[in-house]
């Protein structure tokens, strides 16, 4: 069982490509506190960071990490710099998406990797969901991608060899049924545990 529930709840969120050469260079857009960059580190990557948020920026620079605080656009990066550029659950939130790949590719070296996740619209969930599915997170989601939409928006921003990896993950799923259980039971304390033990989940807790 709990091979299992690791299994279901493996999301391959930190995908990072094979190392192409020694001194690799790698930018991490909204980078929070540094979690990834360190990651990328320790695999032999010269990562750089962008974060919006201070508080954060200021946590991944005391971990020794050359970052930009504020928005892609601000951060002025040079052209054809980098080996590879991530972005994790980040272009959703934003209101030019076309704009940041646009950005992200004059960046990127001509066999650079992009590297991001979005959620999927497409898949089952919000079906059953409906408007609970967690994922909507109406108003911070201001973008909602298809598997196609995606597909089409990264060739239009000169993107090639476009794979698209679904992933799985069964916090999201535990997430929406407890917000289903909380508007069918705003005074089960049952369905507010099961909401705050996913949310606990998702933000990293044991």
């Amino acid at each position: 069982m709990r091979s299992l529930y690791y299994w279901l709840t493996k999301t391959y969120a930190d995908f990072m490509p094979p190392l192409p050469n020694q001194g690799a260079t790698a930018v991490e857009l909204g980078c929070a506190t540094g979690a990834f960059l360190e990651k990328l580190r320790a695999a032999g990557w010269q990562p750089r960071g962008i974060e919006p948020v201070a508080t954060a920026a200021a946590e991944a620079q005391r971990r020794g990490f050359s970052i930009h605080v504020g928005m892609l656009e601000s951060a002025q990066l040079e052209s054809d710099a980098f080996d590879a550029a991530f972005a994790w659950m980040v272009i959703e939130h934003l209101t030019n998406p076309r704009e940041t790949l646009v950005e992200l590719r004059r960046t990127l070296k001509t066999d650079g990797w992009l590297v991001f996740s979005v959620p999927n619209v497409a898949c089952w969930e919000p079906y059953v969901s409906g408007k609970s599915w967690m994922v909507w997170e109406l108003p911070r989601h201001l973008q909602h991608f298809t598997p196609r939409r995606l597909r089409s928006l990264l060739a239009d921003c000169g993107y090639d060899r476009i794979d698209i990896i679904h992933q799985r993950n069964l916090l999201n799923v535990v997430t929406s049924v407890g917000i289903v259980l909380t508007r069918w039971f705003p005074r089960s304390r049952s369905a507010q545990r099961v909401l705050n033990w996913a949310n606990h989940r998702r933000c990293g807790g044991s």
